[in-house]
């Protein structure tokens, strides 16, 4: 069976991620004095309705999704993931496609993003401060820009608070109570049931520097399923 999730024992590059665990917090938070205004002093949608029409808009309707405190009913809230990008990089077929960076007084920023940049350099294919809402849900899907499968997605955890709160890839879960990467060509989801925001920094590392060998090209980037559930309902 094809491994989809890597937690911290099994690859000693998450060790090397680590130290840079507490730096990452303090330059998020610097200034601020909770995680919620943190995030929307700094961050923007993930997901922006702008880019969407018409038959586009269809499909981001109700990829995130968040419960409403006062009727709880779930509906579109694309307010709940917010994030700071800092580097993206798409490789098809072993032609870069993309490559941005943040201007440099965004880096200058966060001096300890900044480090991890310069460490890893090309084997680094994205680096981004990820936060989700409280009572919100993204929805299953894959990630197009790693076609090739030529990265592991890593998450480190920043400020996780107590609760409901997982990672979903493939029918199979995991907390971010501590470091964990895996392979997002998979069908996978985002679930926060706290009442509390969560901020990680998502770090897409060459699969090589992983210690990985390459991983399989994937034919279908747009395949969708209905929602992960446990079988019951919030």
């Amino acid at each position: 069976m094809e491994q989809k999730i890597w937690h911290r024992h099994e690859l000693p590059i998450f060790e090397d991620l680590l130290k840079y665990q507490q730096g990452l917090v303090d330059d998020f938070m610097k200034g601020h004095t909770n995680l919620k205004e943190a995030v929307f002093a700094q961050s923007e949608n993930t997901i922006n309705p702008g880019y969407y029409d018409g038959d586009q808009m269809n499909m981001a309707e109700g990829m995130l999704v968040s419960r409403d405190p006062t009727t709880l009913k779930w509906a579109t809230d694309f307010t709940a993931w917010q994030s700071v990008g800092l580097k993206n990089v798409i490789k098809i077929d072993g032609k870069i496609q993309t490559y941005e960076v943040a201007p440099q007084e965004t880096v200058d920023k966060y001096p300890t993003a900044k480090s991890i940049m310069e460490e890893y350099g090309d084997d680094l294919y994205g680096l981004v401060y990820s936060a989700i809402g409280p009572y919100s849900i993204l929805q299953r899907h894959v990630g197009p820009e790693n076609i090739d499968g030529v990265y592991l997605r890593v998450h480190i955890p920043l400020i996780v608070p107590p609760g409901d709160i997982f990672l979903e890839c493939d029918n199979e879960e995991a907390t971010w109570n501590d470091i964990l990467g895996f392979n997002n060509q998979h069908l996978h989801s985002a679930h926060n049931y706290s009442n509390e925001w969560r901020l990680i920094m998502i770090a897409d590392i060459a699969r090589e520097r992983c210690g990985l060998p390459p991983g399989r090209r994937f034919k279908d980037t747009t395949e969708r399923e209905n929602p992960f559930v446990r079988g019951w309902q919030f």
